[in-house]
C-alpha cells in the first residue's frame, strides 16, 4: 500500500487518534483567483496565482454579471504562531445551485477521495498530502465556475457529511485537529467571509499564572495577541474592593472586581485601610500610593482619590468640595482660575446651585473629574434650572470631564452638557434624569467628541445628538439604559459614528435606538436586548444616506418591527446574533444575512436577563469556545463571559439594569434584584380598566408609578407619593385616567431606580 493511501486511511479513521496537535486552531478559506482567466484546456488551477503568507491578503468577492468563468481555491491556513505539518484534510461544499454552476474542478494534494456526487452541495472530500505542508497557507483544491446574472449569492465551505471537519499531521498515529471555522466566497453583490486565525496571546489564568494561548482557550482573561508573558502582565498585587476586605489577586482579576490595584503590596502592609492618592516622584513619574508609601518611596503624595490619569505631576492642581471648601468654593470658580495644564479635582458630594451649573470651560485645555473616581458619589446637579456643562470654546481631546454624575439638566439642546465647535473626552461619567428634546445627555454640533465607560440613563428627549461633525463621534464602552420620550436614544446627522462595546437595554423611543442621517455607521461588540421601537417603519438600528457595518453584536429581545433598516445604503453584519425579536430577526435589509459570515440566530444565553445581567453563559453560542459558532469571530456583544458574582457597582448592580422590566417579550415575572426597587405583579393583564400593581420598596423614599404609551410618552401619572420600605399594593383604574385601549408600560421609579412592567386595555 502506498504511503499516501496510507496518511488518507488515518485521515479517515480519526475517531482512534489522538486529538489537538500541530495543525489546532487552523481554518479552510477561499481565494478569488480574480486575475487568472479560466481555459478549459488548462490541466489544474494550483499554483495559478501567488499564495499570500498572510491570510488577510486573500480576495474573497467574484463578479456575477460579466459572462465568465472564474476560477477560486480553497486554502488551510493556521495561526501566525503555529508550527502546522499538514498531511491531509476533510471537508465539504454547500452552495446554491441554482444561482452557481461549477464547471471544473480539482486537488492540490496528492490524493484525494470525494463523495459520489463530489462536488454537489452538501457532498465532502478528503485530500493528502505527501510531503506533509508546512505553510501557514496551504493551497488544497481548486473550482471554476459562474454565478448567473444579476444573483447575489454564496460558495461556502463546510463540513464533510459524515466524516466532519478535520486536519490531519503526519505523525504516527496520525494527530487529528477539528478545522475552526469556515470561508465563504461571495458573487456579486454578496460579501465573502474571510475566518482567518489568530496568534496566541497572554492569558491570565485565575491562580495568577500567565500563560501564552489562542482566546478560544484561554480559561481567564485573555489579553490579546499583542500581549506577551514576558514582562509578566498578571502580577499579584493588593486588590481593594469596597465592601470587602484586601484581597490579593492579579491586576486583570481586580480591575475586573472593580477594585483599586497596587501592585506588588501585600495585604498584609494594610494597603487597603489608608486612603490613596497619586504620588508624584522626581523623573516626573506619577504612581497612586498611600501617604505612607509615597514617604517611603520618597515621592510627593498629592492628595486623597487623585488618580494617576490625566497625569496631575507638574500641573496646577485645585479641589473643591460640594460644601464650598476646598481651594476655591465653586466649580467655575476653579476653572475661571486654572491654567492649561490643570487639574480640578471634586470631593464627594452634591455640586448645586450658582457656580455649580451652567458650567463653561473657556476653552481651556484642562481636566475636571471625581477625586474618588466614583461618579455615583460625586454629582453635578442643575436642578432642572440649566445646561449642567458647555464646551463651546474650541476645547480639544486634552480637556476631560471624568468620574462625575451629570444630573437634572433641562435645555432645548444639550440639557447635560452642550458642545459646540469643540472635541473633549469624556470618560466614565454618569447622565441620568437630565430632559430636553434634542440630547438630553449630550448636543454635540462641529465636534469631534469621544465618549468612553459613560452611561445614559432615565434622561428624557433624544439622549445623544450630534450635527454637522466633520470628525467621527466615537462611543466606547458606554451603556445606555431606560432612557424614555424620545425618537431615539442616539441621533446624528451628517457625520460618522464608530460605537464599540456599548449596551442598549430597556429605552422606550418612537422611532430607533440608533439613528444616523447622510453618514456611516459601525457598530462592533454592542449588545441591544429588550429596546423598545414603535415605528413601524425603522429599524432599532437605521441608517439614512449612508453604510451600515455590525460585527460581533447581538440583537436579542427587543420590541422593534425591524432589528435593521438602510436607506440607499450597504448593510452588512458579521460575527453578529439576531435573535428573539418582536418583529422577525433577519428581515428586510439583512435578510439573507443569517449563517452568513459568522452570523447566527440563537438565544444567547445571558447569565440573567432579568437582573440585567448580560454577560455571556459560558454556554452561550456568542463566547468563544470549541464547538462554538464564533471560534474565529471572538466573542460576540459587549460584556464578557463567565456567570461568577459581580461586584457591586457594575452592569447589573447599582443601576437601571438591576430592575428594568421585560420590555420585548410577553412573559412579565416581575422579576428584580434583591433589595431594589420593583414591581412584582400586574393583574389582570390584559384588562378592561382597573390593575392591582404589586411593588417593593427597598428604603424610605418617594415612589411615583408613571404610564407611558408605546411611543415612549408620558401619558398619565397614577401616584407619586412617600412610601416606606418593605411591599406594597396599590389599585390603578386606566379608565378614570382617561387613557384609551392600547398596550402601555407603567414605570415605576423614586429617582434613583426604577422597574416597568407592560399592560395591555382592552375596551
Amino acid at each position: 500500500m502506498s504511503r499516501v493511501l496510507t496518511a488518507f486511511l488515518i485521515l479517515t479513521a480519526s475517531g482512534s487518534f489522538a486529538l489537538g496537535g500541530v495543525n489546532e486552531g487552523g481554518t479552510i478559506v477561499v481565494q478569488a483567483l480574480s486575475e487568472v482567466e479560466y481555459t478549459s484546456d488548462q490541466e489544474t488551477y494550483c499554483e495559478a496565482a501567488p499564495v499570500p503568507s498572510d491570510c488577510a491578503d486573500l480576495g474573497t468577492e467574484l463578479p456575477s454579471d460579466d459572462g465568465a468563468i472564474h476560477a477560486w481555491s480553497v486554502l488551510a491556513a493556521f495561526p501566525p504562531d503555529a508550527s502546522p505539518r499538514l498531511s491531509g484534510l476533510v471537508f465539504g461544499v454547500d452552495y446554491n445551485d441554482e444561482g452557481v454552476v461549477i464547471v471544473d474542478h480539482g486537488m492540490c494534494g496528492n490524493f484525494m477521495l470525494p463523495d459520489n456526487d463530489w462536488p454537489d452541495p452538501g457532498t465532502g472530500v478528503a485530500v493528502t498530502f505527501n510531503p506533509a505542508q508546512e505553510s501557514h497557507v496551504t493551497e488544497a483544491y481548486w473550482f471554476a465556475g459562474y454565478a448567473y446574472p444579476g444573483r447575489d449569492t454564496y460558495f461556502r465551505l463546510a463540513a464533510h457529511p459524515w466524516q466532519g471537519a478535520e486536519f490531519v499531521d503526519d505523525a504516527v498515529p496520525g494527530v487529528i485537529d477539528q478545522i475552526a471555522d469556515f470561508g465563504e466566497l461571495g458573487f456579486g453583490n454578496a460579501l465573502g467571509y474571510l475566518p482567518c486565525p489568530d496568534a496566541a496571546g497572554a492569558c491570565c489564568l485565575p491562580s495568577g499564572v500567565c500563560e501564552l494561548q489562542r482566546e478560544v482557550d484561554c480559561a481567564g482573561t485573555w489579553l490579546g495577541s499583542s500581549h506577551s508573558c514576558d514582562p509578566d502582565p498578571c502580577v499579584w498585587g493588593a486588590c481593594c474592593i469596597p465592601g470587602s476586605e484586601c484581597r490579593v489577586l492579579t491586576e486583570v482579576e481586580c480591575l475586573g472586581l472593580g477594585g483599586d490595584y497596587l501592585a506588588q503590596y501585600p495585604c498584609e502592609s494594610n494597603a487597603c485601610d489608608a486612603a490613596t492618592g497619586a504620588c508624584c516622584f522626581e523623573d516626573g513619574t506619577c504612581q497612586v500610593r498611600t501617604e505612607a508609601h509615597c514617604s517611603v518611596d520618597r515621592g510627593e503624595w498629592t492628595w486623597e482619590g487623585v488618580s494617576c490619569s490625566p497625569e496631575p505631576c507638574g500641573n496646577e492642581f485645585y479641589r473643591v468640595e460640594a460644601d464650598g471648601s476646598g481651594d476655591i468654593p465653586t466649580i467655575q470658580g476653579a476653572i475661571n482660575a486654572a491654567a492649561d495644564g490643570s487639574v480640578i479635582e471634586l470631593g464627594d458630594g452634591v455640586f448645586s446651585g450658582d457656580g455649580n451649573r451652567g458650567i463653561d470651560f473657556l476653552g481651556k485645555s484642562i481636566v475636571l473629574r471625581s477625586g474618588s473616581g466614583d461618579a455615583a458619589a460625586c454629582v453635578i446637579d442643575a436642578e432642572g434650572e440649566d445646561h449642567v456643562l458647555y464646551f463651546r470654546s474650541g476645547e480639544a481631546a486634552e480637556t476631560r470631564l471624568q468620574d462625575v454624575t451629570v444630573r437634572d439638566g433641562h435645555a432645548q439642546e444639550g440639557a447635560g452638557i452642550f458642545i459646540d465647535g469643540a472635541s473633549p473626552t469624556i470618560q466614565g461619567c454618569v447622565f441620568e434624569t437630565n430632559s430636553g428634546p434634542v440630547g438630553s445627555g449630550i448636543f454635540a454640533r462641529n465636534s469631534a467628541v469621544q465618549v468612553e465607560d459613560c452611561t445614559f440613563r432615565n434622561n428624557r428627549g433624544a439622549v445623544f445628538y450630534a450635527i454637522d461633525c466633520a470628525e467621527p463621534v466615537a462611543v466606547r464602552g458606554s451603556r445606555f439604559v431606560a432612557n424614555s420620550e424620545a425618537p431615539t436614544a442616539f441621533f446624528a446627522s451628517y457625520a460618522s459614528v464608530d460605537f464599540e462595546a456599548c449596551t442598549f437595554w430597556g429605552n422606550l423611543v418612537s422611532d430607533s435606538c440608533i439613528h444616523v442621517r447622510h453618514g456611516n455607521l459601525s457598530v462592533r461588540s454592542c449588545t441591544f436586548v429588550r429596546n423598545l421601537v414603535s415605528s413601524t417603519h425603522y429599524g432599532m438600528i437605521d441608517v439614512f444616506r449612508g453604510d451600515l457595518d455590525i460585527s460581533r453584536s447581538i440583537l436579542a429581545f427587543n420590541d422593534a418591527r425591524y432589528p435593521v433598516t438602510s436607506f440607499t445604503g450597504d448593510v452588512v453584519l458579521s460575527c453578529s446574533d439576531v435573535f428573539g425579536n418582536s418583529g422577525g430577526d433577519y428581515i428586510e435589509d439583512i435578510q439573507e444575512q443569517n449563517g452568513r459570515r459568522g452570523n447566527i440566530s440563537q438565544d444567547p444565553l445571558f447569565c440573567d436577563l432579568e437582573a440585567g445581567d448580560l454577560r455571556l453563559d459560558p454556554d452561550s453560542p456568542c463566547a468563544p469556545g470549541p464547538a462554538h459558532t464564533v471560534t474565529a469571530c471572538e466573542r460576540m456583544g459587549a460584556e464578557s463571559r463567565g456567570c461568577s458574582p459581580l461586584a457591586t457597582g457594575s452592569l447589573a448592580h447599582g443601576s437601571a439594569l438591576s430592575t428594568e422590566g421585560t420590555i420585548g417579550t410577553d412573559s412579565f415575572a416581575g422579576q428584580a434584584t434583591s433589595g431594589s426597587l420593583s414591581i412584582t405583579k400586574v393583574a389582570p393583564n390584559p384588562t378592561t380598566r382597573q390593575v392591582v400593581v404589586a411593588f417593593e420598596s427597598p428604603a424610605q423614599s418617594h415612589v411615583a408609578l408613571e404610564i407611558y404609551d408605546a411611543q415612549g410618552r408620558n401619558v398619565a401619572t397614577a401616584f407619586s407619593s412617600e412610601f416606606a420600605p418593605g411591599g406594597h399594593v396599590r389599585t390603578v383604574d386606566l379608565g378614570e385616567l382617561g387613557i384609551p385601549s392600547g398596550t402601555y408600560y407603567l414605570r415605576i421609579s423614586n429617582g434613583h431606580e426604577q422597574s416597568q412592567e407592560r399592560v395591555v386595555l382592552l375596551r
